[in-house]
């Protein structure tokens, strides 16, 4: 029987998870790599011995994961992690340690660096690995979250900084000259409709008012915020 085209269609756009596994013992590489695939996870997967020999992968391959052990001989899987976070071609990949029983050292300051997750490495196992690997892509997608939040919210304020700097004292010049005008008109009219339109245009400039105020109280507490930061900073 012949296989659908669509099928065919999908079969050829599916696209494989690339893995890195940087371990200087051929026999840990292999039982982690085994390990994987037991565990369901479908991986392309890349070896390395040492952080010389990752470092030509990471410029030609975009990996999904990158599996580190800490013990690496001269160089450390925290020199290791630190190279692959920094590596612009691997800004998405989930870093993962994986480490002794006893280097609860290690783990803090790897995942303080901005490793996703770790291992350990005698307690290895597939459960443990689904439970890690989970874990890990969870936190990236929390960062990358927290990221684009910071973005956003760094795009608005320098929006209203602008705004505050160019806008706001003529848009204030004009709403007070209008206001001034309205109250001088509605104080010559006794009632009616004209009396009400008065009294709604009299509002409105009042709120656009009380806007820019609101924008100026935005852009002055950022800018405290700002110097405040960089004074912490240079405390530092």
């Amino acid at each position: 029987m012949s296989t659908p085209p669509q099928l065919h269609a999908e079969q050829k756009t599916t696209k494989r998870m690339t893995a890195l596994v940087l371990d200087d013992e051929e026999a840990d590489r292999y039982r982690l790599m085994k390990i994987c695939t037991k565990a369901g996870l479908d991986l392309a997967f890349d070896e390395a011995e040492s952080v010389a020999e990752m470092e030509p992968m990471l410029d030609d391959t975009t990996y999904d994961i990158v599996f580190i052990d800490y013990h690496l001989g001269i160089a450390t899987g925290q020199d290791a992690l630190e190279y692959v976070l920094a590596h612009p071609r691997q800004m998405d990949a989930v870093a993962i340690m994986v480490t002794s029983v006893d280097r609860h050292d290690v783990i803090i300051q790897a995942m303080r660096t901005g490793c996703h997750d770790y291992l350990i490495k005698e307690e290895l196992g597939i459960e443990a690995l689904r439970k890690s690997v989970a874990s890990a892509f969870e936190r990236n997608l929390m960062r990358r979250a927290q990221t684009e939040d910071h973005a956003r919210i760094a795009d608005l304020e320098a929006t209203l900084e602008r705004i505050d700097d160019s806008l706001r004292p003529e848009m204030r010049r004009i709403l007070s000259s209008l206001l001034r005008r309205i109250r001088s008109v509605a104080a010559q009219v006794h009632g009616g409709p004209l009396r009400l339109k008065h009294v709604e245009m009299e509002e409105l400039c009042t709120a656009g008012l009380t806007t820019l105020d609101e924008v100026g109280q935005i852009c002055d507490t950022n800018g405290r915020r700002v110097r405040l930061a960089s004074k912490n900073s240079g405390d530092a």
